[in-house]
């Protein structure tokens, strides 16, 4: 596991980005394509090391892409509205028992099912959408002067990256295996866009996702990111720094992203790379109904909210933590896995009398309305707790997103997990310290006109 945090991160990638212009197009930046092969490099992620074709002459690469092409069907008989959401498929049970999307049912309820079509990304989890991404394996590759303009580009960068002096052979490899992805992930898009009267493209984060974009602006589609998680200041993907800023000028970015509240605009405005314009607050969408915070029995419980892939991270701080209740038997454990954990048995074993695992697909707010303390590293949860009298704490240090927990203490939101004993900590707090904050500043009510306008 790295100990290298986001911050470090940052501060490696203006190290080997700022001031560079291998990235540059013809008429795009794939400067953040280029970022992922470097973060990938400096994280010293192993798995994104792909077989790319770029070293061959492009007339042998287009006829790999054609061959390839031909084994497919040849008609189109896909419908779709004037909206077109790509949902990830993460789920949760709403207040009827039904499994519904976790980010698009409350805004799909404010529109009529004639005004968008919904796209299933990951249908392993069981969400039901008007198509998978599956369905359209079928379909032949885009030709045309759309996908021979940005084949062109793409090999011209790949050919910069190289007869690059500057880039090390790791960083060759992994910012190629990213142009790579783009690059696939354009050619299937265009596929599916095209010819379409689609006039809106819904999805949750435009980082890795720069092909779908691509894609849709060559359709002539407006892309709208809706913010999918939490937003911190010492994001990769988020805030860049102002050196950056000439170089993320057409770097595949949506036109504009819809926000939970007044709170993450202003983060997102301390960036360079959105205009004012772009950033629009479109309220607490992630809720299938409206949810009324009131007054509940509160008990002994410590809620801990996990993240993917962390694993090694979470569970000796989860082990430290119910080996503390020895000392205090009258309280218990829940943790709550992240949806998409895929390493769901590592944390089983540490079920016992005082710690229960909950449902991957149970609603956080559940667990909220009774827990006294909440526990993570960095994840929204922090924020949804907001208003349910519970007090953030926040595990901080040097390891991948100890910067973001470490900011979410500077601003008052979590207090420092880093101590003894916590629930010690937590008898000693003054109610009036953790009561300053104001939901409505983090989660302004739903606006159903920020999806219909």
């Amino acid at each position: 596991m790295s100990t290298k945090n986001f911050s470090q991160t940052n501060e490696w990638l203006k190290k080997r980005l700022a001031h560079r212009k291998e990235f540059q197009g013809t008429k795009h930046s794939f400067f953040k394509v280029f970022q992922h092969g470097i973060v990938y490099s400096f994280l010293e992620i192993k798995n994104k090391n792909l077989k790319t074709f770029f070293h061959l002459p492009l007339f042998i690469q287009k006829w790999r892409w054609k061959l390839k092409s031909f084994t497919k069907q040849k008609q189109d008989n896909f419908q779709f509205n004037e909206i077109v959401m790509l949902d990830p498929g993460r789920i949760f049970v709403d207040e009827d028992g039904n499994l519904v999307s976790i980010y698009f049912d409350k805004i799909q309820k404010t529109l009529a099912k004639s005004k968008f079509t919904s796209i299933n990304e990951q249908p392993k989890y069981g969400l039901q959408c008007d198509y998978k991404i599956s369905d359209f394996d079928t379909l032949p590759f885009p030709s045309g002067a759309a996908f021979d303009s940005m084949f062109e580009e793409v090999n011209l960068v790949a050919k910069n990256v190289r007869e690059s002096q500057y880039f090390n052979e790791d960083e060759k490899t992994l910012i190629q295996s990213s142009l790579h992805v783009f690059l696939t992930s354009y050619i299937r898009y265009l596929s599916i866009f095209s010819g379409k009267n689609i006039k809106k493209l819904y999805f949750i984060r435009h980082y890795h996702n720069e092909g779908i974009i691509a894609s849709a602006e060559d359709c002539g589609i407006e892309t709208i990111e809706i913010q999918h998680g939490l937003i911190n200041k010492h994001d990769l993907y988020y805030v860049y720094d102002e050196v950056f800023k000439d170089d993320l000028k057409n770097a595949f970015f949506p036109s504009k992203i819809l926000l939970f509240g007044q709170y993450w605009k202003e983060v997102l405005s301390k960036g360079c790379e959105w205009k004012e314009s772009q950033l629009i607050i479109a309220g607490e969408y992630m809720t299938s109904k409206p949810r009324e915070i009131k007054p509940i029995e509160k008990e002994n419980v410590i809620l801990i909210a996990s993240q993917k892939t962390l694993h090694d991270l979470f569970i000796p701080k989860i082990e430290q933590i119910a080996k503390s209740l020895s000392k205090h038997p009258n309280w218990r454990i829940i943790l709550k896995l992240h949806p998409l954990e895929k390493e769901i048995e590592k944390y089983n074993r540490l079920t016992s009398q005082n710690l229960e695992i909950a449902p991957l697909s149970s609603n956080i707010s559940d667990y909220l309305e009774i827990a006294k303390i909440q526990l993570s590293i960095y994840s929204t949860t922090f924020f949804d707790a907001i208003g349910f009298d519970v007090v953030n704490y926040a595990w901080d240090g040097p390891f991948i997103g100890g910067d973001y927990a470490e900011s979410l203490i500077e601003d008052g939101i979590a207090r420092s997990a880093n101590i003894e004993d916590i629930i010690l900590n937590f008898n000693d707090i003054n109610p009036s310290e953790t009561s300053f904050l104001s939901r409505a500043h983090f989660y302004s009510p739903f606006s159903s006109e920020s999806f219909d306008a």
